[in-house]
């Protein structure tokens, strides 16, 4: 068979269809640029390679999957932004001190509920400070929750259609074959058991089990935590005028100070710091070591010891308070790919970055030149009053849960109900999803839950157009027959030691088994369009109704635990467990096994072949 296709003209296009494949699987793994660009090259090397007509390859374009998910995006924004799922993390973070196994076994239930019906993304993204801030005031190691609450967005958006976008897509493969699409809860038959079963063995063997390790802010204090912010200004007889900031005690003694940020003129100054040359008036504001700061009686904070300030010829105009943060590199953000210093960091986000952490090792002290990646964690400090201005300018999830609680008002329950129905409506009528989905996201704009441009920034780009790009390499696979060929290859190697009767199992396994492979590679999403395909002809290959086989890639797709890199909450909470990488694979591992064996034997009784 090998031979046929390597001489024949239909092996030819197999053979380019399988070499873009593979280059595109080695692109996503080593991450030679963005996943959308990966994506949209294999859409134009399909099409040049005459793989796929040009109509067909850009009719991906009106595929109803990517809209749904970005109409659901929208949705998530408005639910974000209007209070709603702050109002769940509130809910839990005010929980008393309880034992361990419990505060996770009630996270794991308010976060799984939650993404069954939510983008996993942002739900964890606002539970993670909460987590945090839980884990400081009671004592608990973070590496002790922040994997059960990855798993938990995991295992709850199998429960539900839209509980995760590969749901999305699966169903919408099987709607582009003549087949029905799945419904709201179809997936629940066997999402729910399989997350009961996820849950309670995180709930009984995490707390034992899970590393017991500290990030770099839990190990600090409350009171280390906090910095003391000074606003100096420069008089006119100081030594430091004419001299080059890097030059003066500012920058030679980072122990003792910290430059956040230079104004000259009421103005912020956007050059570098080795460009700063000192003259009279400059305001600094800097960071101060505790030990050149005194405290008079009845002062409420603080200031500069004055013969600090004789010495370096400022006067002390005021003190302001500031910490240490962590932040995360978000998925959309703006500083994925770029450097700090590229992306003017002080001065765009007024904060110092301290130490960079990237998948358990801190970069060089030349981090400052390293291109950021998503999940990178970073040590900031800057004035407290920041804080609110650098989470809502969404590129970094920061882990400080001291924040002023969004208001519940009338557009909360606006964004609510318009969830509701397309739950309801998808539900209960044959009204297609992307239809309720995009009157639902319509919607919450007119009403002022979310405004344009906030919703055009909910919407991860990224992920919608390498889906589309995935799209099209999907429609290529089945054009040339290189899913049927795949399908045909792995069915020859499994009839040789099953038999007959056992064939569709043993294949629904090997399925399963290579999707959950190809997830831990690339993304959850590029696998289900990758391996839809050859699920669908492989249940035609076997003479069996394809739903299971396509059932079994939606879940597999998903359920990715012994690699961080599996999925994107996994990334989100990497850094601010202190994991490592093995830490996943020991904890991970045995619920892959759990989770594809009930899989394996709960699909056929549910959808028999």
């Amino acid at each position: 068979m090998l031979l046929a296709m390597e001489v024949s003209p239909e092996g030819i296009r197999i053979a380019m269809v399988l070499g873009i494949l593979a280059l595109a699987m080695v692109a996503f793994a080593r991450e030679w640029v963005a996943p959308e660009l990966v994506s949209m090259s294999a859409l134009v090397a399909v099409m040049a390679l005459g793989l796929l007509p040009v109509k067909e390859a850009f009719g991906v374009f009106s595929a109803e999957a990517p809209i749904t998910i970005a109409a659901l995006f929208v949705l998530t924004g408005a639910l974000e932004k209007t209070g709603a799922i702050d109002f769940l993390g509130d809910f839990f973070g005010s929980a008393g001190r309880l034992p361990t196994w419990v505060m996770v076994g009630l996270m794991m239930l308010v976060v799984g509920t939650t993404s069954a019906f939510i983008n996993n993304t942002p739900v964890v993204a606002i539970f993670l400070p909460v987590v945090m801030g839980i884990c400081r005031r009671h004592g608990i190691a973070p590496s002790k929750m922040l994997i059960p609450l990855s798993y938990a967005a995991v295992l709850g958006g199998c429960c539900t259609l839209i509980g995760t976008s590969t749901n999305l897509i699966v169903s919408g493969v099987i709607g582009d074959k003549g087949l029905a699409p799945l419904g709201m809860f179809e997936l629940t038959k066997v999402g729910l058991p399989l997350a009961a079963v996820g849950c309670a063995y995180v709930v009984l063997f995490g707390p034992r089990f899970l590393p017991d390790r500290l990030n770099v802010t839990a190990i600090l204090g409350e009171d280390q935590r906090r910095h003391y912010l000074c606003h100096l200004l420069v008089e006119r007889t100081s030594a430091l005028v004419g001299r080059r900031l890097l030059d003066t005690v500012f920058c030679t003694e980072p122990t003792s100070y910290q430059v956040i940020e230079i104004r000259r003129g009421g103005t912020r100054l956007e050059m570098s710091l080795d460009q700063v040359i000192v003259q009279p008036l400059d305001r600094v504001l800097v960071s101060v070591s505790d030990r050149l700061m005194i405290k008079a009686e009845g002062d409420a904070l603080p200031r500069l010891d004055p013969s600090v300030e004789s010495k370096l010829g400022v006067e002390s105009l005021s003190t302001i308070e500031g910490g240490i943060v962590e932040g995360i590199v978000a998925p959309h953000s703006r500083l994925v790919g770029t450097s700090m210093r590229a992306a003017r960091f002080r001065q765009t986000y007024g904060m110092v970055a301290l130490a960079v952490h990237r998948r358990g090792l801190n970069l060089t002290k030349e981090f400052a030149e390293e291109p950021l990646q998503f999940g990178d964690t970073i040590l900031m400090l800057g004035p407290k009053s920041t804080f609110e201005h650098l989470r809502s300018m969404g590129d970094l999830m920061l882990l400080e849960d001291q924040h002023p609680p969004r208001q519940i008002g009338p557009r909360t329950y606006v964004a609510m109900a318009a969830l509701a129905g397309v739950v309801l409506v998808a539900t209960l009528t044959s009204v297609p999803i992307v239809a309720v989905a995009t009157a639902a996201a319509v919607l919450v704009l007119l009403l002022k839950c979310i405004e344009p441009q906030e919703a055009y920034a909910s919407i991860e780009w990224s992920v919608i157009f390498m889906l589309y790009g995935m799209m099209a390499v999907g429609a290529a696979m089945e054009r040339t027959g290189t899913a049927e060929w795949i399908a045909s290859t792995m069915l020859g190697g499994a009839e040789f030691f099953a038999p007959r009767a056992v064939l569709p199992y043993v294949m629904l396994a090997v399925v399963y088994g290579l999707s959950l492979v190809m997830t831990e590679i690339l993304s959850n999403n590029a696998t289900a369009l990758i391996m839809a395909p050859i699920a669908i002809s492989t249940a035609a290959k076997l003479g069996v109704e394809p739903r299971g086989f396509i059932i079994a890639v939606a879940l597999s797709a998903s359920l990715a635990f012994a690699c961080p890199t599996g999925y994107q909450t996994h990334m989100m909470v990497y850094g601010p467990g202190g994991y490592r990488f093995m830490d996943f694979v020991r904890f991970g591992m045995p619920l892959h096994i759990m989770m594809g064996a009930g899989a394996c034997l709960m699909i056929p009784e549910i959808w028999p072949w």
